[in-house]
């Protein structure tokens, strides 16, 4: 290992070595000089003092005494920088407020210990420093060391009961950083002997290791007061001043700038994290946090050492590696950063300071799905030690290097921390007449999304997880602690497995993950003949006279449709029609179609629907596969629709006989049911259904019958039908909805409606149709469904009792229009693939609903539903992943498609486990559950996009748009490729509303992270649909980007906005500023915005808070915002006037 390599790991662990007359010092937090680290040092300490002599000859970390007085204005460092800025954009933020709470047992002199605390302010200048902009200096800020002012401390009044409130109460009150109100301290009396020391001091002044120092020095004092004798504290040889001028000096800067360039080369792309929130992002989310706390014992802590020892590594790089593992998984993530503290204290003149020394580095995580946690573990040892040795970079010049756009609901470049910290205060501490302990607080403000505080006590170690309650709940962050804990345990078995197949929970925890007793216990005996046109001749048998099938002024009664289908039936079987083999059906939407479907299953064959409306390329491509695969020698149509079978070149097809059914003579042929000769099996195939391929070409789904049977048993089950419904069928046969809409209703005495072909992409016929004939059942895709409810006919449907939603995500708007719409009737949402027998959840809408999202729901009869990692394993409560499905409705796969059927239809690797699938079916569907038990469905695997690092759900954005108002439906793409890739935004908007993009790309901000929002926003008359009536996003119209991207430039005009214009052109150092220019577009930062806020503040008197320039970039908006301020601000003092006139003046008119 070489020096760098040792100094960097002892950095770690905040252990400081340097020389002094001539010999080796040390400084570090109690515990952390173990055997193995003094031996280390010692075996290597000619070399590092070596190493430290040339270092101190060089005079890099040298700090020289800056010459000033009190009131002189000096600089600050940039971590002060980055903490005045972070207060004046969220002045009510107490995240970076140190807080801490000691209880005082025994007999405590309140006067000594103020003068004490006056004692060890005096001392340190920083914490009587105020902090002011120099606004002629682009918003640089100043510091300024102020005279301290003695006062005795406020001592309150407590109880155990109050205390924790009284504790947060002081935790949460403001600073006033311009006057130099950065250090308070409170005491909390509880009994005469019972105090609370409690003190809090702003981040800006002080940080972890201050809180050491500042408890040190004050017992130091108040025991000297005591015994009537002098601190014997040695005289401080520099203030936090002078480090702050040593790291604004050309050495220093130029030091940083090359240490810039590794930062540059390390983070460069990296994606921000993508957490498992379970609550989205917004400007409004507060950063309120709360613990989860776990513990790992001595022996796994010694277990974890000695792995650390074995790969010469240390336990700090361990756990981090171990975090990012668990990150991992939890994040489905390769690539991204957790963020690690560092004391900074460089020189060791800096050791006795109080100050913000405290620095961030960003370690970067780059694991492929192989990597194992060992070859994690040094590609990090050797990151690590580059890092440490770059470590002078002050985080914020990082962040403003590589970061352009600042996004307010999120930190730049990580999102979580790590931090390994000594317990300064852990125990208690006897002094002559009391003892100090600390006192434990639950409640505070995050800094981050999730921060793990690690603390060595008792020989173990302490996991403290913080997190934000904005995004988490409770039960996330719980799981996530008991899976880390895990995952320790499973690396010290064997740190060489890879990361991806760590089991994070245990044979139990899976278990119940698969919730086979619960979620998925579904199972539900069905009848031993699973057929589903027997069902239908039974019915036929119970009611042969009622209606059957219905197609304008055309009916067939059960009777009629049984008989007309054993004809077609027995001439099928007499053509040669073999078992299991297909025949294809090329009709339009009509009781003839329904024959023919009924003809098919009844002659022990599958259909397969071959819409006329097929191009005719894809009419050819099914054609010549359904021969060679599934032994298709018939193919059923009628004289109107056989110009499609010729165009597509298979009216002459070799082996393939085309039967007109309007020309064939099947009046002799017997109406009695079918006897096959052998009886068809329950898992026979019921259609073969093609569905759009990623390779472009269509794939065959090949659906059995129980499959279809156990739907629409479990439909009946669930929404009974009787012989007075009446159920449309207006789905295309070539889509499996249709599947219910043809046979449901006629496995029960119900009577079955047919919509004229193209009908079902017409709002207004289809209404009619409901009216005409009193349909008490429909289904749409929900687009349609939008559509529908906007026409002015739909309320007039009110024979409508149950309709069926699936195809699509359903909107919180379709929802509650529907109710508004049509108060009486039900509304299902349904969820389920071609590839598992239409159907396998369900969920019943209600008109209060304050859910994000409408649920897709829970498992249908004999199906089982599990949300698995890509490995197969089951995410954890609330956690996504991929949908996958167990159970009876599985289809046997592709057809003539065996590796598509291999990757899509898996071997379920729980069923030795008692779960009672063979196989599952893996959707690429996205979802996760709910608390109370429903799915939600996220959107597709494939339709998450990672734009410029940023992993983004469009469904979440979808949703967003549709809840503004005026828009009724929305649907978002990601246009282009690689660093060009954009989100482009769709939207309708409700009937009669005049809705103007800008307002809606205003909302959105409000309430979007900066890289979810649209780039582009279109607003559309209708969706361009595909044959089934479901959004074609392919169809959607590109935007005009080179409109789009050229902002024209409009003059300022208004006093207001010409003034604002000036202060910009004078901070951005441009000639000209556009009212519609983005601040930050024209080369803006945090520094400058916020020189350009303070100035314009000064120039017309108003408060303009710094995040309006974050969240409202343009002259156009923040000029608004102070003519706004100016006009409330004359109605104040207008007001006062009148006050102060004669009584007799009611008013005063403005």
């Amino acid at each position: 290992m070489t020096i760098v390599s040792l100094i960097a790991q002892l950095a770690e662990q905040d252990i400081r070595l340097w020389l002094e007359d001539g010999q080796l010092r040390y400084s570090a937090p109690e515990g952390a000089m173990t055997p193995d680290v003094i031996g280390q040092i010692r075996s290597q300490k000619d070399a590092i003092m070596r190493f430290l002599a040339q270092s101190d000859a060089s005079g890099a970390n040298s700090i020289d005494k800056l010459d000033y007085q009190t009131g002189d204005l000096l600089p600050v460092s940039a971590a002060q920088q980055r903490l005045w800025f972070l207060q004046q954009l969220e002045p009510q933020n107490t995240a970076y407020h140190i807080h801490a709470a000691l209880k005082l047992t025994g007999q405590l002199h309140t006067e000594l210990l103020s003068k004490a605390c006056a004692e060890v302010a005096g001392r340190h200048e920083i914490l009587r420093t105020a902090y002011q902009a120099d606004t002629r200096n682009n918003g640089q800020v100043q510091q300024q060391v102020v005279p301290y002012h003695n006062r005795p401390i406020d001592v309150i009044n407590s109880t155990e009961a109050s205390l924790i409130n009284d504790l947060d109460h002081e935790r949460c009150r403001s600073f006033d950083l311009a006057a130099g109100d950065v250090f308070r301290v409170v005491l909390l009396r509880l009994a005469d002997d019972q105090h609370v020391f409690c003190f809090t001091i702003h981040h800006i002044a002080a940080d972890g290791w201050s809180l050491g120092i500042f408890v040190n020095e004050l017992i130091t004092c108040y025991e000297a007061l005591q015994a009537g004798m002098p601190a014997p504290l040695p005289a401080l040889e520099r203030q936090y001043a002078d480090y702050a001028a040593w790291l604004n000096t050309d050495t220093q800067q130029q030091a940083q700038t090359k240490q810039l360039e590794y930062w540059q080369s390390t983070l460069q792309g990296v994606p921000n994290l993508a957490l498992p929130l379970d609550h989205a992002r917004s400007l409004e989310q507060g950063n309120e946090a709360r613990y989860v706390d776990a513990v790992i014992d001595p022996t796994t802590l010694d277990a974890l050492q000695a792995l650390a020892k074995s790969h010469d590594a240390t336990l700090f790089m361990v756990l981090m590696t171990a975090y990012a593992s668990l990150l991992k998984r939890y994040c489905q993530q390769n690539d991204f950063c957790i963020g690690t503290p560092i004391a900074g204290r460089n020189a060791q003149q800096l050791e006795p300071l109080i100050g913000c020394f405290v620095n961030v580095l960003a370690m970067r995580f780059e694991l492929d799905d192989a990597a194992t946690f060992a070859e994690a573990l040094a590609q990090h040892k050797t990151q690590s030690t580059a890092a440490f040795a770059h470590q002078d970079v002050p985080f914020e010049r990082i962040v403003n290097t590589l970061v352009k756009t600042r996004d307010l609901t999120i930190t730049p470049l990580f999102q979580t921390m790590l931090s390994l910290q000594s317990a300064e205060f852990a125990n208690t501490r006897e002094l002559s007449n009391f003892s100090i302990s600390p006192i434990e607080q639950d409640s505070a403000a995050a800094q981050f999304d999730l921060k793990l505080t690690a603390n060595e006590i008792n020989k173990g170690m302490s996991l403290r997880f913080e997190y934000k309650t904005a995004l988490f709940n409770t039960a996330t962050v719980e799981q996530m602690a008991l899976h880390f804990s895990a995952l320790l345990k499973a690396i010290i078995a064997n740190p060489e497995q890879r990361i991806d197949d760590i089991a994070l929970m245990q044979d139990t925890d899976v278990t119940a993950a698969l919730a086979l007793d619960t979620f998925n216990a579904t199972t539900t005996e069905l009848p031993p003949h699973r057929l589903i046109h027997q069902a239908i001749e039974q019915q036929a048998a119970t009611t042969p006279s009622a209606m059957a099938v219905s197609c304008d002024q055309y009916t067939l009664t059960y009777q009629a449709l049984n008989q007309q289908a054993n004809q077609l039936a027995h001439y099928l079987q007499q053509q040669g029609v073999t078992p299991n083999s297909a025949v294809g059906i090329c009709l339009q939407r009509s009781s003839q179609m329904t024959v023919a479907l009924l003809a098919v299953l009844k002659a022990g064959v599958a259909y397969v629907p071959m819409d006329p409306g097929f191009p005719a390329e894809r009419l050819a491509f099914m054609t010549q596969e359904l021969q060679q695969a599934a032994g298709m020698s018939v193919l059923l149509t009628d004289k109107l629709n056989a110009p499609s079978i010729t165009a597509a070149g298979i009216a002459t097809q070799p082996g393939l006989q085309i039967c007109l059914l309007d020309q064939l003579e099947l009046a002799t042929l017997t109406t009695d049911n079918l006897a096959l000769a052998h009886p068809q099996a329950n898992d026979s195939l019921f259609n073969i259904i093609y569905t759009s391929g990623s390779t472009g070409t269509p794939k065959g789904v090949m659906v059995p019958h129980e499959g279809i049977f156990n739907r629409l048993q479990w439909m009946q089950k669930t929404y009974p039908l009787t012989a007075d419904d009446k159920v449309l069928q207006k789905t295309p046969y070539s889509f499996d909805v249709s599947v219910w809409e043809f046979f449901w209703p006629l496995m029960n005495g119900a009577s079955c409606h047919f919509a004229q072909p193209e009908e079902h992409k017409d709002p207004q016929a289809i209404a009619h149709r409901i009216q005409q004939h009193g349909i008490t059942t429909c289904h749409f895709v929900p687009s349609m469904l939008g559509a529908f409810l906007a026409h002015s006919d739909a309320a007039a449907c009110n024979s409508l009792k149950q309709v069926f939603c699936s195809g699509e995500a359903l909107q919180l708007d379709h929802e509650s229009s529907f109710f508004h719409c049509l108060p009486k009737a039900k509304l299902h949402n349904l969820y389920g693939p071609t590839e598992a027998s239409v159907d396998v959840s369900y969920y019943p809408c209600s008109t209060h609903n304050n859910r994000a999202s409408v649920p897709i729901g829970k498992p249908i009869d004999n199906i089982q539903l599990h949300i698995l990692d890509k490995n197969l394993r089951p995410m954890p409560q609330g956690l996504a992943g991929e949908l996958c499905i167990g159970g009876i409705g599985l289809a046997q796969g592709y057809l003539a498609r065996e590796t598509l059927t291999a990757n899509a239809f898996v071997k379920n690797p729980y069923h030795s486990q008692g779960h009672p699938s063979e196989r599952l079916y893996r959707t690429g569907d996205l979802v996760r559950q709910d608390d109370d038990g429903n799915l939600i469905y996220l959107g597709r695997i494939d339709h998450q996009v990672k734009i410029r690092g940023n992993r983004i759900e469009l469904g979440d954005i979808e949703a967003t748009i549709a809840r503004c108002d005026g828009v009724r439906e929305a649907v978002v793409c990601a246009r282009g490729n690689g660093a060009d890739q954009q989100l482009v935004g769709y939207l309708l908007t409700d009937t009669g509303a005049d809705v103007d993009t800008a307002t809606v790309n205003h909302a959105l901000q409000q309430q979007l992270p900066a890289y979810m929002q649209p780039a582009a926003l279109i607003v559309m008359d209708t969706w361009p649909l595909s044959p089934n009536g479901k959004i074609n996003r392919n169809k959607l119209p590109d935007p005009d980007w080179q409109a789009l991207n050229q902002t024209p430039f409009v003059a300022p005009t208004t006093d207001t906005e010409i003034r604002l214009a000036d202060i910009w052109s004078e901070v951005l150092e441009i000639d000209q500023v556009g009212i519609n220019d983005s601040f930050f577009a024209l080369g803006g930062h945090s520094l400058t915005a916020t020189a350009a806020i303070a100035k314009a503040q000064e120039a017309f008197g108003v408060e303009i808070p710094l995040k309006d320039i974050f969240q409202s970039p343009t002259i156009n908006a923040i000029a608004a915002q102070i003519d706004n301020a100016l006009v409330e601000q004359s109605v104040f003092t207008a007001t006062e006037a009148t006050d102060d006139d004669d009584d007799d003046l009611e008013s005063f008119v403005l």
